[in-house]
């Protein structure tokens, strides 16, 4: 596996399963906070509502119109309360308190001259404790008439009690619960995820490897996981085709250029030892002649296909006549290869594009190459001329020969190529198509395999199309 001593490499299922975990919980911390605050909210304030209601149930026999207190309902008040209370009269004086009566505040007067009318209930901090305290304040009344008032400090803790507790460790037990159930459904929907990925990683480890037999599960429901694994075979396979082709190729080259190599040596050496006839003498060097020529030709193919392959095309771009030059092209035809028979099908009206002429001639010439080696009986060639579309023109060049096999078409316009039924009778380095499609496209066109049979093969070069 690679490193880097800067970043150290993680594994992807551990590296997102950590993230999302840390994710996951920190948004689980706030929902638990925000619950753990609003149960302390909600517990203090039924708790606030009971003891509200029962300071006014209290205060309604507390004391009578002679303002005696009646014993009974203190004791009452001292055990529901825990004495944390007082009692004033009218004027605020205290007439009883609880067991803490020097702890607690007085009652803060206000209102209408310092009388409370409605039962008051206020947040309140306390020097000599920590904490938070409630105070209820609630009038006394008898005969609609406010006699003194009762006063009642709570601190907070006891309004809490021990319900809160036990709803804190429910809340607690949640968050370590689902704490832990989302750490499961995260690593395993993470490790659903990364286990194609990473089987194509270790695919493509092997292809690095030279391995190119490789094989992936495609059964996903998810396109984007096909996809890949649909892709990366695919690449895998076209890689082991262009391996294959680059070991022909040097083959290939090898013997199409240590051939012409060879006979021009022998034959020049005949000469040279004068071992043959002075007719022979002037066929020998004729000979030697021929494969140097085709000795060069291969040497600027490869040249050429260089020069186009890195996009260094010289293209001498202008408004082109498609039907003449068709016919020029075909007229040349005929004086080369009479044995052809050249058919054209032009239309009435001229047909013009943007592009390089000689450029487009090399191409057909490169096709009618094609096609003539692939005839032997009937040789026949229809030369069309048509729109395409509303954005290319097109040329078909149809041949009669005997058609490409099904499984080399995919292959035809990759550099080196050479079909099998080629490889033992046409010589050559396989650059025709491929230099040919490098053109068409600088001239912002194509080159296509329209349709191969038994019957003949019709390739398609499509070329801007241009209003005349």
């Amino acid at each position: 596996m690679l490193t880097n001593s800067k970043n150290k490499q993680v594994p992807l299922l551990k590296y997102w399963t950590l993230r999302y975990f840390l994710i996951l919980l920190c948004i689980l911390i706030l929902i638990t906070m925000f619950f753990g605050f609003w149960i302390k909210y909600s517990t203090i304030q039924r708790e606030l509502k009971i003891s509200e209601n029962t300071a006014s149930t209290i205060a309604l026999n507390l004391i009578n119109d002679d303002m005696d207190v009646n014993k009974n309902v203190m004791l009452q008040l001292d055990r529901l309360f825990r004495g944390n209370y007082q009692i004033y009269d009218i004027s605020g004086e205290i007439i009883s308190s609880g067991k803490f009566k020097n702890n607690f505040p007085r009652i803060p007067l206000r209102n209408n001259g310092g009388i409370i009318e409605e039962q008051v209930t206020e947040k309140i901090k306390l020097n000599q404790f920590s904490g938070d305290f409630y105070l209820i304040v609630t009038p006394i009344i008898s005969n609609e008439q406010i006699l003194g008032y009762l006063s009642i400090t709570i601190p907070e803790q006891v309004l809490l009690g021990d319900e809160q507790n036990a709803q804190y460790h429910i809340l607690i037990i949640i968050f370590i619960c689902l704490s832990i159930t989302g750490w499961l459904i995260i690593y395993w929907l993470l490790k659903k995820l990364t286990n194609p990925i990473r089987l194509a990683a270790e695919a493509a480890v092997q292809v690095s490897e030279g391995n190119y037999d490789i094989k992936l599960n495609k059964d996903f429901k998810e396109k984007e996981l096909y996809e890949l694994n649909y892709s990366f075979e695919n690449m895998a396979a076209r890689l082991k085709t262009l391996e294959t082709l680059r070991t022909e190729l040097l083959a290939g080259i090898t013997h199409e250029i240590k051939t012409p190599v060879t006979s021009i040596s022998g034959l020049v050496q005949a000469v040279k030892d004068k071992v043959v006839t002075k007719e022979e003498e002037e066929e020998f060097l004729h000979l030697a002649l021929q494969e140097s020529n085709r000795l060069q030709k291969m040497v600027e193919d490869l040249l050429d296909f260089n020069s186009y392959a890195a996009g260094v095309i010289h293209l001498d771009t202008k408004k082109v006549n498609l039907n003449t030059v068709v016919h020029e092209v075909a007229k040349q035809w005929k004086v080369m290869d009479g044995d052809v028979s050249i058919t054209l099908s032009l239309p009435e009206e001229e047909i013009f594009s943007f592009g390089d002429s000689l450029r487009m001639k090399q191409i057909l010439f490169n096709l009618l190459k094609n096609s003539q080696a692939a005839m032997t009986e009937m040789k026949e060639i229809i030369i069309k001329v048509y729109p395409y579309d509303g954005q290319f023109v097109a040329i078909d060049i149809q041949d009669s020969g005997s058609g490409i096999p099904k499984q080399e078409q995919p292959n035809v316009f990759e550099r080196f190529f050479r079909g099998s039924d080629k490889k033992d009778t046409v010589r050559g380095l396989g650059l025709g198509l491929s230099l040919s499609k490098i053109l068409a496209t600088a001239q912002k066109g194509d080159l296509i395999l329209k349709e191969s049979s038994p019957q003949g093969t019709t390739f398609t070069l499509l070329l801007p199309a241009l209003d005349d």
